[in-house]
């Protein structure tokens, strides 16, 4: 879906994701890396079908989504728990 904006998509799942953290936060922080992790991936895989630029550039995809993760890590809550990209 490409018609949603990076707002929408981080409405929807920063419920969900704050819950994981919350759950598992408390007994294993480290289970909470893979999920990051997939998040991250799935948001490269959302830039590179939304914008033409990123179509066949995963790096920069990459590149562009630690950038927002610097400049606006409330955006999402994994964000917060770490330096943006990953978890610390």
């Amino acid at each position: 879906r490409t018609e949603v904006t990076l707002d929408d998509i981080a409405r929807e799942i920063n419920p969900i994701v704050r819950g994981w953290i919350a759950y598992y936060g408390q007994y294993s922080r480290s289970a909470l890396y893979p999920m990051a992790r997939y998040i991250n991936e799935t948001l490269y895989v959302w830039f590179k079908r939304k914008y033409k630029r990123f179509r066949k550039r995963l790096g920069q995809a990459r590149l562009f989504v630690a950038k927002i993760a610097r400049e606006n890590r409330k955006l999402f809550v994994h964000w917060q728990l770490g330096n943006g990209t990953e978890l610390a």
